[in-house]
């Protein structure tokens, strides 16, 4: 057995690319070039460093983000705060203010959930969008 110089999975002597990743397998060669990978197994490589346009540009949608999520958190417990203070001035019957307090935190959760997992999602739905890509172009039979 032969192991991939470029992610370390063992593959067998005969195959002239690794399974895994695509790469050729050194020393296999045909005629007297070096095969390449098909197209297919080839990934995109990712940009090595942003420009400072670009780079200026994802800081200021993080910063975007951030702001707008503070800035909800904030409206909902001032708001929420109100409401109590509306239920204890009349009279302190049935705590409604706490289907605002349940619905409203339920959103204001998923809002914190979808900006502190922001950039996770954006490489896991990549990732995903790669696998897909892989069996779209994967030969049937």
């Amino acid at each position: 057995m032969t192991v991939c110089d470029k992610c370390g999975k063992e593959v067998d002597d005969r195959d002239r690319f690794c399974h895994a990743c695509g790469a050729p397998i050194a020393g296999v060669t045909q005629g007297k070039e070096v095969t390449q990978a098909p197209a297919a197994a080839v990934k995109p490589a990712l940009p090595v460093s942003l420009s400072e346009e670009e780079l200026r540009a994802k800081a200021e949608k993080k910063v975007k983000a951030r702001v707008v999520m503070l800035r909800h958190a904030g409206v909902y417990v001032i708001m929420n705060l109100f409401f109590v203070a509306v239920w204890a001035l009349t009279g302190n019957g049935y705590p409604w203010f706490l289907w605002s307090v349940i619905g409203w935190g339920l959103g204001l959760a998923l809002h914190a959930l979808g900006y502190f997992l922001g950039s996770r999602s954006e490489a896991v739905m990549h990732k995903l969008v790669e696998r897909e890509m892989e069996k779209l172009g994967r030969p049937r039979g």
